[in-house]
């Protein structure tokens, strides 16, 4: 893990937090997919930003204070190499839950409604 992953990003968010994500579920025996998609959380958002500017638009304050410090939305060739990735719309649609699952009050299924998932993917 490198030490960027070790400081805040002015009070709006963990710098590198989606890394230290893949790297666990990597460590814990999920595939490399699961671990990417998870690994992709910032990329994802900074490519819909600059694909899609109501997703822009919508994100909160802090999400885009944030997103200077993640690098800015993407720019061309940047877009072009992200969108050729043959995971590229997983990750856009496991962002935008992501951002769903905000919503303050919402109720959600517990973690154990997902073990026989987790558990069958780890068995693989």
């Amino acid at each position: 893990m490198n030490s960027s992953s070790d400081v805040s990003a002015g009070g709006v968010g963990r710098v590198g937090h989606e890394r230290i994500g893949e790297e666990y579920l990597l460590r814990l025996g999920f595939s490399e997919k699961v671990a990417a998609l998870v690994g992709s959380h910032v990329a994802a958002k900074r490519y819909l930003c600059a694909v899609e500017q109501a997703y822009h638009d919508g994100l909160s304050d802090a999400s885009k204070k944030s997103l200077v410090f993640q690098g800015g939305p993407m720019g061309g060739e940047e877009v072009r190499a992200w969108s050729a990735n043959p995971w590229c719309e997983e990750m856009v649609a496991l962002r935008k839950w992501d951002d769903g699952a905000k919503v303050v009050g919402l109720r959600t299924e517990g973690a154990e409604a997902y073990r026989g998932m987790i558990e069958r993917h780890l068995m693989r």
